[in-house]
């Protein structure tokens, strides 16, 4: 799907049939992949709601793997666009220009 500098996005099959996103770490030292487990973390607690049920408006976040050198995290699969496409047509509610959204 789209790999980047530090991991790649892998579109997959789970286990139940569902179509999921695989973000795996490739190469990386320690601070990134503390920063992995951070975006994890943070995944996890935006996805949930306080009665530990799924967010409307949120991409789930199923978890972490972290059998063999690469951690993945496993996110559910939303088709027909990414974040990039998303934060520009509709960059007017978020009060921003073409030059403030870039990916990194």
């Amino acid at each position: 799907m789209n790999k980047g500098e530090f991991g790649a996005a892998y579109k997959a099959r789970y286990k139940d049939q569902s179509t999921v996103v695989i973000k795996q770490l490739l190469n990386y030292n320690a601070t990134q992949l503390e920063g992995f487990y951070r975006e994890a973390d943070m995944s996890y607690k935006a996805c949930l709601d306080d009665r530990n049920r799924f967010v409307e408006h949120v991409v789930p976040f199923f978890g972490v793997i972290v059998d063999g050198a690469q951690p993945q995290m496993v996110y559910q699969y939303v088709n027909g666009s990414n974040l990039l496409d998303l934060l520009f047509k509709n960059r007017q509610y978020f009060g921003t220009n073409d030059e403030d959204v870039k990916m990194v």
